[in-house]
């Protein structure tokens, strides 16, 4: 019996664009109106999406909890952008080098020459019926590995260093849960995970507060 071949292209899921296989996830695209501008004039807000499958072998559409994740998303953009835009302004160094200079940094507005963002991330991870959602960055200040920002219905719930968004991705892929030295479960910004090594880059909240555990 011939085997049967795996689709390539997902089966239709709203409130997600068409969706195709990219030999790990879905990956489409989505427009965020907010991150038009953001590292150049001629940035549209236009980036990819990535759609993390819970059962890779097996193609797994994208569940209730990432579609009613995505619908948040569209839903409340600007908000959550500016969330997001906040928590790299508090990660950034307070002088970030844009390549030519040093450009002070102390309201979201000064990262429009220097952050862009580079891709959207739709966990597996729920959490009370709900998909983590991560944004990767292009910033000037780490032009190398970049930056990474989670977040749970709009609220910022991890930021760190990772190559495109290694911190989004690598809570993910490596599925697991840590224990800080100063006490509760945290969420695990694993830095690298995609390139092979394993070091945490762990940052709180703008509360303060340790992140929700994953669930």
């Amino acid at each position: 019996m011939p085997r049967k071949r795996k689709a390539t292209e997902c089966p239709p899921c709203p409130p997600f664009p068409p969706l195709r296989w990219n030999r790990h996830y879905w990956v489409g695209g989505v427009t965020l109106p907010s991150w038009a501008g953001f590292g150049g004039e001629e940035a549209r807000g236009t980036v990819r999406l990535d759609v993390i499958t819970v059962d890779r072998e097996r193609r797994s559409p994208p569940t209730d909890g990432q579609m009613a994740a995505f619908r948040h998303l569209l839903e409340h953009e600007a908000a959550i952008a500016a969330a997001v835009g906040n928590a790299l302004v508090d990660y950034c160094p307070g002088e970030a080098h844009d390549g030519d200079e040093f450009t002070d940094v102390e309201t979201v507005e000064d990262l429009r020459p220097i952050v862009a963002l580079g891709s959207v991330h739709v966990l597996s991870v729920i959490r009370e019926g709900i998909a983590y959602v991560g944004f990767g960055f292009a910033c000037a200040w780490d032009q190398e590995h970049g930056a990474g920002v989670m977040t749970h219905l709009g609220r910022v719930v991890a930021v760190g260093q990772g190559p495109g968004a290694d911190v989004v991705r690598g809570v993910d892929r490596a599925g697991r849960r840590r224990r800080s030295e100063d006490g509760p479960e945290m969420i695990v910004v694993t830095v690298g995970v995609l390139g092979g090594c394993d070091g945490p880059g762990i940052h709180r909240d703008r509360s303060g507060a340790a992140p929700p555990p994953i669930e």
